[in-house]
């Protein structure tokens, strides 16, 4: 259990961080004004990924499915950086 959660502790943090910049990027009106509410659905956020990471069969699992979401969240980051631009 422990390798799975820390799978979602160290993987949870920069998909919780490009989760965050994909809704303040899509987001009408600019990302200024969304600042202090992407900080409060931070933390809960991270917490939810470590806490879902412990519910895999395994770790192998959760190690796989994380980095894949992070690799596709990322694009997604980086897609709409030069969609938008």
């Amino acid at each position: 259990m422990w390798w799975r959660f820390s799978a979602g502790a160290v993987l949870g943090l920069p998909l919780s961080i490009a989760i965050i910049g994909l809704l303040t990027r899509l987001a009408p009106g600019g990302w200024s004004h969304l600042i202090v509410p992407a900080l409060l659905l931070f933390a809960p956020l991270w917490v939810g990924i470590m806490a879902g990471s412990t519910l895999f069969r395994s770790t192998a699992k959760a190690w796989s499915l994380l980095l894949a979401l992070n690799l596709l969240v990322y694009l997604l980051l980086w897609g709409t950086r030069h969609a938008l631009a």
